[in-house]
């Protein structure tokens, strides 16, 4: 339910005031994560959510981010969290219509939307504080130990990309 909602509201987060984090944790390395946020970036828009890897704190993970709002991008991935997500920051993109990123090497932060869908990827994620309200977790255990080796009948890479148009339809529906 977690990724279904995530690629519906990949589709349609522009309309929405706020929208929750949409988190894809795993007990091991290799799970599907990644792909699961592929997935519905793929769908959403036709590409792949922008990566974004976590700085050493909080304050460096504000500049990465605020650099990414500025761009207006309509996606983002905290990808391979490692320690624990949250921030002021965070906590106001997911609650509020805007924000107020500071912009790199000058003290503005100019008021702007934060209609961006945000997806984070990790490995036993945990969240800080207010953020735990924030954020809807898919939980992936394949209940193995190399997940990485499973085999499919369909590789989702190539067969989501090809059946883009009928699955943004199909979306659409369901919004509908």
């Amino acid at each position: 339910s977690t990724a279904l909602a995530a690629v519906l509201t990949a589709i349609c987060r522009r309309s929405l005031p706020t929208a929750p984090l949409f988190a894809f944790d795993a007990p091991v390395m290799g799970s599907g994560k990644g792909l699961c946020v592929k997935i519905a970036s793929i769908i959403a828009t036709g590409r792949t959510a922008p990566l974004l890897s976590q700085g050493k704190d909080e304050a460096e993970d504000e500049k990465r981010i605020g650099s990414m709002l500025l761009a207006g991008v309509p996606l983002m991935t905290l990808d391979n969290i490692e320690r624990p997500v949250g921030g002021q920051l965070l906590n106001s993109m997911l609650t509020e219509p805007t924000c107020n990123p500071r912009i790199l090497c000058k003290s503005e932060t100019p008021t702007m939307p934060c209609n961006l869908t945000l997806f984070a990827t990790g490995n036993n994620l945990q969240f800080m504080g207010d953020m735990v309200r924030r954020v809807l977790i898919c939980r992936i255990d394949a209940g193995c130990e190399r997940p990485d080796s499973r085999t499919f009948s369909k590789n989702l890479n190539d067969w989501v990309p090809k059946h883009r148009s009928k699955l943004l339809e199909s979306a659409l529906i369901v919004l509908r």
